[in-house]
């Protein structure tokens, strides 16, 4: 696995992809880093109460609340741009002209 080069996007990811693209990058990025976020905070969480650590003062909860939602949102925003890379270059590579091979 790569992480510069990638599978050429299929027509069903492209159609999806034109789906999200339709709903805009601030839902995409807001609603993704959201859940990674909020999935990052909810997991940590309860690795501290079932290792039976203390959680710390509610200001502790909250700082790591919006840290974890920051470096979601950040994954967000290079998933956005991998999303739009692969897509432009499906677009590119479908609109071309065909070649004759005979």
């Amino acid at each position: 696995m790569s992480l510069t080069k990638s599978e050429p996007m299929s027509s069903k990811q492209a159609e999806r992809w034109e789906q999200t693209r339709s709903r805009g990058k601030a839902r995409y990025v807001l609603t993704f880093g959201g859940v990674v976020g909020g999935t990052v905070f909810l997991g940590g969480t309860l690795w501290d109460l079932t290792s039976g650590r203390p959680l710390g003062s509610p200001e502790g909860l909250v700082g790591s609340l919006v840290l974890a939602v920051a470096i979601g949102s950040l994954t967000a925003l290079w998933m956005w741009s991998w999303g739009e890379r692969r897509f432009g270059e499906y677009r590119a590579r479908s609109e071309s002209p065909k070649r004759d091979r005979s």
